[in-house]
């Protein structure tokens, strides 16, 4: 199974090029969704949930990403290439959970989610994004602002790790975001999230563990 758009590989000299984050539009990648025991206990037989990541890439300066969820639920994200690194203030695509299709519409971002700088042990960064939340189909400039801040941190370069898709040594990164949501419908939200993510050169995102809205940890079971 494949997206089937696009180039299956970015070359080094690409603008999208990410050691940490390889663009792949030919393979689909599969992630698991376990509570804190399974991981702990490496007892990875049966997900909560599981969703399927695929990308496509024109090779341009920007990307996608497409994560469909066995809950229903799909969110795309769309990733700008710049000099810097690799970041997502483009991130407009749909939030769909069925009757509540959301939009996010950009309005000012600052810093990048994967600088392209080396990374070590120690290397700390900021990614702030300010965007409208909005019903999907309304006019660019309806919405309710919301903000979320990332600081991130590398904990470790080249660590091993097993999950069920494979071994891998991977950075381990430290990222603590604050968001600042308000719905079109008026509720609002205020929240931290809490996650440590290992990314590896061969397929990115190896496994990230979360504690905020809820307490999950989403492993990589391999490729479609």
């Amino acid at each position: 199974m494949n997206s089937g758009n696009g180039i299956a590989t970015v070359a080094k000299s690409s603008p999208c090029f990410h050691k940490y984050y390889p663009i792949d539009t030919k393979t689909v990648r599969k992630y698991g969704i376990f509570n804190e025991q399974q991981v702990r206990d490496k007892e990875f037989g049966e997900p909560s949930s599981t969703y399927e990541l695929s990308q496509d890439y024109d090779g341009g300066k920007t990307f996608t990403d497409l994560s469909k969820f066995s809950t229903g639920l799909t969110l795309t994200v769309r990733w700008e290439c710049t000099a810097d690194g690799l970041n997502n203030n483009q991130f407009v695509g749909d939030l769909q959970q069925q009757e509540n299709p959301l939009d996010f519409k950009p309005l000012k971002s600052e810093g990048v989610f994967f600088p392209t700088e080396e990374w070590t042990v120690g290397k700390e960064w900021k990614y702030e994004l300010t965007a409208l939340m909005a019903e999907k189909g309304t006019a660019d400039s309806e919405g309710t602002e919301t903000n979320v801040v990332s600081t991130v941190k590398v904990l470790a370069i080249d660590e091993e790790i097993e999950v069920p898709g494979g071994t891998f040594y991977a950075a381990k990164l430290d990222i603590n975001t604050k968001f600042k949501l308000a719905f079109p419908n008026g509720r609002t939200t205020n929240a931290d999230l809490k996650s440590t993510a290992w990314y590896s050169p061969e397929v990115g995102l190896v496994m990230i563990s979360q504690e905020g809205f809820a307490k999950q940890t989403s492993v990589y079971l391999g490729n479609e």
